[in-house]
């Protein structure tokens, strides 16, 4: 079985509360800072992916 890193756990846990987050906002017509937020968190995530992608070339 593989390990699971911390950085695997947030982002699994970012993309379900997001999609949690979209489904919630649909319903009630809100969460849309919730949303901004969560996205924020998962570009930032990405991004530092990628430069520690990069380092290791």
């Amino acid at each position: 079985m593989n390990k699971w890193s911390a950085d695997k756990i947030a982002v699994i846990g970012l993309v379900t509360a997001l999609i949690i987050s979209i489904l919630a906002g649909i319903w009630s017509g809100n969460g849309v800072e919730l949303q901004t937020t969560i996205a924020s968190g998962l570009v930032g995530y990405i991004g530092r992916a990628i430069q520690e992608d990069n380092k290791k070339e």
